[in-house]
Parts: C-alpha cells; structure tokens; sequence
C-alpha cells in the first residue's frame, strides 16, 4: 500500500487485463474454485463446529426465530455473532441451494474471486513478470483458504473484503477519487460484518486518512468521518 511503497520507486501500472495475462488470471481463479469442489467431490464439505453454528442461526432466521442458536422448542440463546454470513447462507437457501451438502460453494466463489482481485492488482502493480504469474498462482494454491472455503467457514468473504477495502483506499489516497473513497468503507463496513476483527481495518483507514498528506485538517476529518459512517 502506500506506506509500503514510500521507500521504493512507484511501480509502473500495467494495463489489465491483457488478453493472455487476464486468461491466466482467470484460470487460476478457475483452479482456485475447482479445488474446493474437488476436496469436497467424495464426502461433502467437512463440518465443523462454526459451519454447524451458522447452519443453526440460518436454519432459525429463515424458521422466524431471528439470531438464534436453538429452535423455539429447546433453550433459546442469541446469536451475538456478526450477521453477514448467516444472512448470505439465507439467501443461497431461498435461491436453491441445500446448505448442509453445498455450505461450501459461497466459499469457493469468494477464493476464486479473492484469487481474480490478487492477479489483477498483482497485474497492474508489479513489474516483474514471475511475480505478475506466481501472485495469483500462489493464492489459488493456499491451503488454508481452501479450507476455510471447504469447511464452509466466513473467513474467504472477510480476506475478499479486507483485501478490496485497502486497495480501494490505497487508490483514494494516491489519486483522491472520492468513489474510491466510498467503496473502501463499504468494504471495510461488510469485513466488521463479517468478522469482528473488521474493527482492526476501520481503525486503520481513520489513522491514514487522518495522516494522509497534502490534505488539510478539516478535509481529513472529513474523509474521517464520511468513511466511518459509510461503513457503519
């Protein structure tokens, strides 16, 4: 980002996607997707505790019991959890898809968007051509974020957030496109709902635009404030 590259002369930006280039991309987003579906082919995604925790709060948001962990027959107990995931898993379920064989598939979509987002930033930044090749290579060959996809976890969506709210706000910071701007809180605001931690980013985002420079006091505070309640 920009902090990072102060120290180092500013990377030229390539055009993306060229046309063998943006295929290469997109087939490593194709592998990334194709891995997930490929580990879960024999026996289903592998459920654990936190998957069979937002199997229950949608099963009960859609039942009308609201966040809920237990149907009204048993124990009630609120769920405190961030309510983006579950109310994805609700909407895939209205649309079709049978969650307890297919909680995987929302996952393997955002690591394959998550490994198109890497190949073209990685396209448009870096110089190097085996660097512009492996980035997205590398991503699409993370086993970590093939399980998180594969055990039908909410970690792909918070990364594919996480990751386009910095560089959005990279951008803005670089070129003051206020949409830039706008989209990178909208991000940031979907990363807290997602995962708690979000809190981190938008704690980071107030402190660079506050410390941004060229910019006056009143304008900072300004960006300050407009980003946090977008994402709010």
């Amino acid at each position: 980002m920009e902090i990072v590259r102060k120290g180092a002369s500013r990377p030229r930006r390539n055009r993306f996607p060229s046309s063998p280039y943006g295929a290469f991309v997109v087939a490593a987003a194709a592998l990334a997707f194709a891995l997930v579906l490929a580990r879960s082919a024999t026996y289903g995604p592998a459920l654990d505790i936190h998957s069979v925790n937002y199997l229950r709060v949608t099963d009960n948001l859609l039942d009308g019991e609201g966040f809920t962990h237990w149907p009204s027959s048993r124990r009630v107990q609120t769920y405190a959890g961030p309510p983006f995931y579950p109310l994805l898993l609700a909407g895939a379920r209205l649309l079709g898809l049978e969650l307890f064989s297919g909680i995987h598939w929302p996952g393997a979509v955002f690591f394959a968007l998550t490994v198109f987002v890497v190949g073209r930033y990685a396209g448009r930044h870096l110089r190097s051509r085996f660097l512009r090749l492996w980035t997205p290579v590398a991503v699409a060959l993370s086993l970590p974020f093939a399980e998180w996809a594969w055990r039908g976890l909410s970690e792909p969506f918070f990364v594919l957030f996480t990751l386009l709210a910095l560089i959005l706000l990279d951008r803005f910071l670089e070129e003051g496109k206020r949409a830039c701007l706008a989209w990178s809180a909208v991000f940031a605001g979907l990363a807290f709902s997602t995962r708690f931690v979000g809190a981190v980013l938008l704690l980071l985002a107030g402190a660079l635009l506050l410390m941004r420079r060229g910019a006056r006091g009143r304008e900072k505070l300004r960006n300050a404030a407009a980003y946090t309640a977008i994402a709010g």
